[in-house]
């Protein structure tokens, strides 16, 4: 669970996650986590929330979630709520960047603001999106 004292933050639970292993849960305290940067899954990881959409990652200006390399092909995101918010251009809530694998968002909330935020940018493999609602995406 983090955070803790063993992982002050979410980066480092995620960091820790051995690669060379099956899934591993980090399982994040439900309220609201603002970020300062995007969270990088490049290992097989189930990054989960407490409780059903009560817990929430947020950051202004820069992708929430960024899943990429050859172990974020197996990760999984679940019960989260994801915002990225802006006022100006925007950006994605999630961006998936494997060549392979199927990375999966269920049950998940996401929303993106200004001009060209966009709820999920996909760029190779083959995501799986279960029970999840897209809400604030903007046209192109």
């Amino acid at each position: 669970v983090t955070p803790s004292e063993e992982f002050p933050d979410i980066q480092a639970a995620l960091d820790a996650v051995p690669a060379d292993e099956p899934l591993h849960r980090v399982m994040l305290e439900a309220g609201m986590h603002d970020l300062p940067a995007t969270l990088r899954i490049e290992r097989p990881v189930l990054l989960e929330g407490k409780g059903r959409w009560e817990t929430t990652l947020r950051t202004r200006d820069v992708p929430v979630l960024r899943l990429q390399g050859k172990g974020a092909g197996s990760a999984m995101i679940r019960n989260l709520c994801i915002r990225c918010l802006s006022e100006a251009e925007g950006a994605a809530a999630v961006e998936i960047c494997c060549e392979e694998g199927e990375p999966a968002i269920v049950g998940c909330k996401l929303f993106a603001g200004g001009r060209w935020g966009t709820c999920l940018r996909a760029n190779g493999g083959s995501p799986q999106l279960v029970r999840s609602y897209f809400s604030g995406a903007r046209w192109g």
